[in-house]
């Protein structure tokens, strides 16, 4: 199955249709980018399993310290929820005009089934930061990447998240199983 979306992704690629992704944005006193997406497939005896991977750099644009306390995220496919709500408490500082990294890797494993649907061509997910500015204001940053399954080649950040990172913090690492949807059967 996994040549099938292959041939779509090359197909799209002849015809010059892009899939439909959102890899950056404004939250905010934020603007955000995905930066460097991966996707490491490998069959094992036991099933399949899916490696994707990706950093989120938030850079603060109003010269106002931050202070994030709480980091929350879903991850759906086709509207189809793939990991539930998940939630991190912390106190992390984001300086005035520094950049934060928060790298994510989604694990996903299929074991030998007929009915183990692909992943893809997107995945949609809500990722939250709570807490507050300088001045002691409650700060809600909501990031709503969309995100190709299967990464593009060239997927480097905009030149001004290169820079040297304020605030690096350690990944997430979200492994679920491959969700089964029942297969219709004929009378």
């Amino acid at each position: 199955m996994k040549r099938y979306i292959g041939l779509w992704v090359f197909f799209l690629g002849l015809t010059g249709c892009a899939l439909p992704v959102r890899i950056q944005g404004v939250a905010g006193p934020v603007t955000w980018a995905t930066t460097t997406l991966d996707l490491h497939s490998v069959s094992v005896i036991g099933g399949t399993r899916d490696r994707f991977s990706f950093a989120l750099v938030l850079q603060e644009t109003q010269g106002l310290a931050l202070t994030l306390t709480t980091l929350t995220w879903e991850v759906w496919q086709k509207g189809v929820e793939l990991s539930g709500p998940q939630r991190h408490q912390g106190a992390w500082r984001l300086p005035p005009h520094g950049t934060l990294r928060q790298p994510f890797v989604y694990r996903i494993f299929c074991p030998p089934a007929d009915d183990c649907p692909n992943v893809g061509p997107t995945t949609q997910w809500e990722i939250t930061f709570e807490g507050t500015d300088a001045q002691g204001r409650a700060v809600h940053l909501a990031v709503q990447p969309e995100l190709p399954w299967i990464p593009p080649k060239a997927t480097n950040a905009p030149p001004d998240l290169n820079r040297d990172l304020s605030v690096e913090l350690p990944p997430i690492d979200i492994t679920v199983p491959r969700l089964y949807f029942p297969r219709s059967r004929s009378s």
